[in-house]
């Protein structure tokens, strides 16, 4: 892979990377994603990832959905992500 693009479109080698260029710091934002390893997947490029490897929904729940925003106030558009497995067995087992 010699070139990358940016989350703006624009295209870099290597060579020009910056790391500020990685990191969230440097973006705009405009809502927020949290949940297990899979957030990132299902994230806007303008969202905050909140991630947090083997989170479960039934621990979510039983915590409350405010502890997942570690201490930021929500604000835009707010995704919550876990496993459709977690889900099935969480949820459709109670029936």
């Amino acid at each position: 892979m010699k070139n990358l693009f940016n989350f703006r479109g624009e295209r870099y080698d290597f060579k020009s990377l910056k790391q500020e260029d990685l990191l969230q710091v440097s973006r705009k934002f405009d809502g927020i994603s949290v949940g297990d390893s899979h957030t990132p997947a299902f994230s806007r490029v303008t969202d905050i990832v909140l991630r947090e490897n083997g989170k479960t929904l039934y621990g979510t729940l039983k915590r409350g959905l405010i502890t997942e925003f570690r201490g930021l106030k929500p604000f835009g558009n707010v995704t919550f992500c876990y496993g459709s497995i977690d889900v099935r067995h969480h949820i459709l087992r109670h029936e």
